[in-house]
């Protein structure tokens, strides 16, 4: 869970980008997982695989790729949804992940960055045209920030989402704004947003360790 090593060569993007582009064609990376073989038990399948799939998808958007794609559809470690013959048994931790970035909507990358010394904690950042969506993934297990978000512009309003678990290795309690996903009816209710008080282009973004934030502003 190291913030810009998240299982995709950060590097290798620009050549795929660059080879994609001649080619006329969008690139994305596919039959992606956590750990080969099937998954490691207690790292594929748990609380920590939401916060790692976060990171990986915004690394290659911010890489010029157009998607990723799960490794899944079976009861490997890894998969996002675990299935019992033909029948959806299972919703795994990063799946949470999965639902919570596409919350993020769609729209262009922008530059982000966080001055947060060895701490692991990252930022990434999608202009929507209507306002921004700005994301923070806190991988600190025991470490909670006060950030200050500096904005390109004044926001008239700025709300907040959290994705929150126990704990890394937790495969419970996992939810979206005290919302948990069920078999038969996806996503629960969600508590309202958080409004956060804007100062101007700033503003103070609380991120609790081990916690996703979607901040919005418009």
């Amino acid at each position: 869970l190291t913030a810009g090593t998240p299982g995709v060569e950060p590097a290798r993007l620009p050549r795929l980008k660059s080879a994609a582009d001649a080619a006329g064609v969008p690139f994305r990376i596919s039959e992606t997982n956590s750990a080969t073989n099937g998954g490691v038990s207690g790292v594929s399948d748990v609380y920590a695989s939401a916060l790692w799939s976060i990171d990986l998808m915004f690394t290659v958007a911010k890489g010029g790729g157009q998607g990723v794609n799960f490794h899944s559809g079976s009861n490997s470690y890894y998969t996002p949804l675990d299935f019992l013959s033909s029948r959806l048994s299972t919703i795994r931790p990063e799946y949470y992940g999965l639902l919570f970035f596409n919350m993020a909507g769609q729209g262009s990358v922008v530059d982000a960055s966080i001055n947060a010394g060895a701490n692991n904690i990252s930022v990434y950042g999608i202009n929507k045209g209507s306002g921004l969506s700005v994301m923070f993934v806190n991988k600190e297990p025991g470490t909670s920030f006060a950030v200050t978000l500096q904005l390109p512009s004044p926001a008239s309003r700025i709300q907040s989402t959290y994705l929150t678990g126990p704990g890394l290795t937790s495969k419970t309690g996992i939810s979206i704004q005290n919302a948990s996903i069920s078999l038969s009816a996806g996503l629960g209710s969600m508590s309202p947003k958080y409004d956060i008080a804007a100062n101007g282009s700033s503003a103070i973004v609380y991120v609790p360790a081990l916690t996703a934030v979607l901040v919005e502003t418009s």
